[in-house]
């Protein structure tokens, strides 16, 4: 059983590890990247929607709804992009598999604790330009901006909490 876990989590690592690029769109090139959605599957499959507290689902748009947990809750969410780029010269496929979140909730009586890791924005650009005059120019990026969170809430009566959020953001770009 042990061993079982043991891979299970070296393989997640190891996935996770290799999905860092997260962008195939040229247009990454500009400022911080491609903004990533900042919610779970949840939040995308009621079009963003991320005000309603579930007492078993982590709500990372949410830290008030922290506080409606009824147990421990973990959630953990990738996402596949399959890409393709045309042009006048030719045309290009991209496949891209990455994390979208990973968030754990945990409540305490009328409180309840959130912290986790989402992607903020992704690079990956491949560029290559040729002028009139036969000069190419390439360029090539990867890289993006990540953002780890800690999270409380307060339930202060059966219909109404209040919480917060800190974050910090970490990333480069190349």
């Amino acid at each position: 059983m042990i061993k079982k876990f043991i891979v299970s989590l070296f393989l997640l690592f190891s996935i996770v590890t290799i999905a860092q690029q997260a962008s195939s769109s040229p247009y990454s090139f500009y400022g911080i990247g491609d903004v990533r959605f900042k919610g779970n599957v949840e939040n995308r499959l009621m079009g963003g929607v991320s005000v309603f507290p579930d007492s078993i689902h982590v709500n990372i748009q949410n830290p008030a709804s922290y506080s409606s947990l009824k147990m421990s809750s973990y959630t953990v969410g990738a996402s596949f992009n399959s890409t393709r780029l045309n042009s006048f010269t030719g045309n290009e496929k991209a496949q891209r598999s990455t994390l979208d979140y990973l968030a754990v909730g945990i409540p305490v009586k009328k409180f309840g604790f959130g912290f986790g890791l989402i992607p903020y924005s992704s690079v990956g650009y491949r560029i290559r330009n040729e002028d009139a005059a036969g000069t190419v120019s390439r360029y090539d990026g990867t890289g993006g901006l990540n953002k780890v969170f800690v999270g409380a809430g307060f339930k202060i009566n059966p219909n109404f909490s209040v919480g917060a959020d800190i974050h910090y953001n970490f990333g480069h770009e190349c």
